[in-house]
């Protein structure tokens, strides 16, 4: 009795390393909170914690309704149990959109990673006081194109450009 309980926890042990090294660190630090500033009127807030296995973030769109500016929240994204989900704060609902595995993570990039986003590195250039790495990433997204200029710290984006299908949105961290 006692071997097999000290198999089952050997078998533990092992499953728990395997997944931990499925996964590695997104992020070179342990938590923080960014802000970030999009092109009309929006902005985002970026919330992390666990080295970006837990992260959150909220959009926010300023209006102006009878002369009156408010922030209004609109959608988002969280990560549970390193599954990933859009959420409308508008429509009290929530959609899954992933697992953390396929996001890129520039602190440790795969071969595979690589090839599937088209990913570049092309300089270097301070964003917020930060050095950053540039890269560009080249992929489809819902079978459309996609181009992204990235300024990434510490495997955190501080600036990206975005191009797709006649649209350009950019976002930097104030």
């Amino acid at each position: 009795m006692k071997r097999i309980i000290i198999a089952l926890f050997i078998a533990a042990l092992a499953h728990s390393a395997v997944v931990a090294q499925e996964v590695p660190n997104r992020y070179g630090i342990k938590s923080g909170i960014i802000s970030r500033d999009m092109k009309h009127g929006q902005k985002s807030t970026f919330y992390f914690d666990d080295y970006g296995h837990k992260t959150a973030e909220i959009n926010t769109a300023i209006m102006c309704v009878d002369g009156v500016h408010r922030d209004t929240v609109g959608t988002g994204t969280i990560m549970v149990d390193r599954q990933r989900y859009y959420v409308s704060y508008v429509w009290k609902t929530k959609r899954l959109i992933g697992h953390e595995s396929e996001m890129v993570n520039f602190l440790n990039l795969t071969q595979d990673m690589v090839k599937q986003y088209g990913i570049k590195k092309v300089g270097t250039e301070e964003v917020c006081g930060r050095p950053c790495d540039i890269y560009f990433l080249h992929y489809k997204y819902i079978g459309l194109p996609v181009v992204e200029k990235v300024w990434v710290w510490e495997g955190i984006f501080l600036k990206k450009e975005t191009k797709s299908y006649g649209w350009y949105k950019t976002m930097e961290t104030t």
